[in-house]
């Protein structure tokens, strides 16, 4: 409402407006947050399991094409039946998802119970390798932690296999820098 003076005489003037549409509106836009914010939820809780193995995955091939080879691996510790598991596995390793090895046992094992990274120069000759046939070829191997809260939660590796390669100090220290990074978000 309002009162104006118009041409000397006082003058009331009312404003009706229908605003039952824009309360339709807003009731739907408020019905259609809520659904999208549930389905974003949702994605978000679907994308994030999916997310963490793509994310190691990558890790793992851009941390062997570092040093110049397509093999490499993710051991994470399996709680309820307290070993090692490989979760990730690139080139020769990728047909051993799903392997599992003993706390202390072989390299990575042993990188578990130490919390410190590892290298083997000469695999098929070092005297605590896994007695795995799959591991004849292997060469040379580094084995890094990778951390949570300052827990040991799995090893992060990459390796020869079929050559005589060994790592240059050069690379070990480009891969520590690199997994020790990704380590840590874990």
């Amino acid at each position: 409402r309002a009162i104006k003076w118009v041409d000397g005489r006082l003058v009331r003037l009312q404003m009706a407006m229908d605003i039952t549409g824009r309360k339709e509106a807003e009731l739907a836009l408020k019905r259609e947050k809520g659904y999208l914010d549930a389905l974003h939820e949702t994605a978000l809780g679907l994308v994030s399991r999916l997310e963490a193995e793509e994310l190691l995955e990558a890790i793992v091939e851009k941390a062997a094409g570092l040093v110049g080879t397509a093999h490499g691996y993710v051991y994470l510790y399996d709680q309820d039946r307290g070993d090692l598991v490989l979760k990730i596995g690139v080139g020769a390793y990728g047909e051993m998802v799903g392997f599992r090895m003993r706390p202390g046992e072989g390299l990575s094992g042993k990188v578990l119970l130490s919390g410190e990274p590892l290298i083997v120069e000469d695999y098929r000759s070092w005297p605590e390798r896994s007695p795995d046939s799959r591991f004849d070829d292997l060469s040379a191997v580094v084995g890094l932690p990778l951390k949570s809260d300052k827990q040991v939660r799995g090893v992060i590796g990459v390796g020869y296999f079929g050559e005589s390669r060994r790592f240059t100090p050069a690379e070990i220290i480009a891969l520590s820098r690199r997994l020790g990074d990704k380590s840590a978000a874990l």
